[in-house]
């Protein structure tokens, strides 16, 4: 009997991977019918012979879930044991009867498949009525007021409204309370009954939410791919911003520099300027970045600085008064442009021999310089060089042209 509950429980146990649906706690009634019989073992066994006999059961039952698998169910019942014992030997010991019990098994129940779950679990049993035993004349105190028992079984449908169950139960506590009886008793039950849920229900399974499919929507066109559609892009083959309708920003002045950013917008320029021309300050008609001289007015051959011409009103190198009164204005100026170098350039006119007039303009350069040094201007910012007779600026056949011709000329190092 011990091993066919290891069998039973081993077996519960391997089939708990089984799934199970979920239930809540359910509960109802029961019937059953109740195949019993003594096992008798030990003295004064000889010779008696334990039939069985059909008794009745009846009560109620809950159960709960602790799984899928696996729930627990106890039962109240009411239970009746019939037996008969006969002798071939002493037909004083012939008798039938029944004894009445409050059973309340515990039984756990594996859900092996829908249709069909394993129970197995202890009983315990109150001796509540002693029916006759013929000439054993038994009485209730004769038979042991509380047993132990296991049981085990099967049940159809355990989920139904209705279940088919079929269990044994063997008795471990000896009934046998007789004085005069020394053999041991223990109840042997198959109990096959019916089962009526009254109450509890399967737990629906959740749900599943199912996101709703968005429909496909073609992308509308975008020709020039600037994320604004051709229906709504004023320029629809050329990339461009939403502010304009899909068009470029203007460049107005044609400086590839747009609007936007064009500080002057209606007239060429340059990035450096924001899109304004190279400034003008002086109003020289040369640049900033060309003129020398940016503050004061000059003339392009001079790198946007003021002319410096001066006549010899003399043939010689002196010089002369209204000469220096010139080169003042020279020494001012370098002051006012620290930065400034400058080349003195002597001239003649063609009276006299090429080499007199090389050296004569060559002087007249050199004093000029002596001047300017001599007045504060550094002498690492001048040059001095004689030209001679070269580059006539006038015609050295009238007395005119050879005035004109004998000059000295200031110019700006390009540096």
């Amino acid at each position: 009997m011990k091993r066919v509950f290891v069998i039973c429980f081993a077996f519960c146990a391997l089939m708990t991977s089984v799934q199970a649906q979920r239930w809540t706690a359910t509960g109802g009634i029961l019937g059953a019918l109740n195949f019993s019989t003594f096992g008798a073992s030990g003295t004064g066994t000889a010779g008696v012979n334990y039939t069985g006999g059909t008794g009745g059961a009846g009560g109620i039952w809950v159960n709960f879930p602790l799984g899928r698998i696996v729930s627990l169910e106890p039962q109240l019942l009411y239970s009746s044991y019939a037996y008969g014992v006969s002798t071939n030997i002493t037909p004083t010991y012939s008798a039938t009867g029944s004894i009445g019990y409050i059973s309340i098994p515990v039984l756990f129940k594996f859900h092996i498949l829908p249709f069909l779950a394993i129970t197995a679990g202890p009983e315990l049993d109150f001796t509540t009525s002693v029916s006759s035993f013929g000439a054993l004349n038994a009485k209730t105190k004769n038979f042991t007021g509380t047993s132990f028992a296991l049981s085990g079984g099967l049940e159809v449908f355990p989920h139904g409204r209705v279940t088919v169950f079929g269990r044994y139960i063997g008795g471990l506590t000896n009934m046998n309370n007789f004085s005069n009886y020394t053999a041991s008793l223990y109840n042997e039950n198959f109990q096959v009954g019916l089962k009526l849920r009254l109450f509890g229900h399967r737990i629906a399974p959740p749900v599943a939410m199912v996101a709703p499919v968005a429909p496909v929507v073609a992308p509308p066109v975008d020709t020039d791919g600037d994320g604004i559609p051709d229906k709504d892009d004023k320029c629809p083959t050329v990339p461009g911003v939403a502010r304009y309708q899909g068009c470029p920003i203007p460049d107005t002045d044609g400086d590839g520099i747009n609007d936007e950013l064009d500080k002057c917008p209606t007239v060429p320029g340059v990035a450096k300027y924001n899109g304004c021309p190279i400034p003008d300050t002086d109003g020289d008609g040369i640049n900033d970045e060309e003129d020398k001289c940016p503050l004061t007015p000059g003339v392009a051959s001079n790198y946007g600085c003021p002319e410096m011409i001066f006549h010899y009103l003399r043939s010689d190198a002196e010089l002369s008064a209204e000469d220096k009164a010139d080169l003042d204005k020279v020494v001012a100026f370098m002051n006012k442009n620290p930065t400034l170098h400058i080349i003195i350039e002597g001239y003649t006119s063609n009276t006299g021999t090429a080499a007199y007039n090389l050296t004569l303009s060559q002087k007249r350069a050199d004093n000029s310089m002596k001047y300017l040094v001599a007045n504060g201007v550094d002498a690492g910012r001048i040059k001095a060089i004689g030209f001679g007779l070269t580059n006539p600026v006038g015609d050295n056949n009238t007395a005119d042209g050879r005035a004109a011709n004998r000059r000295t000329v200031i110019r700006i190092e390009k540096l």
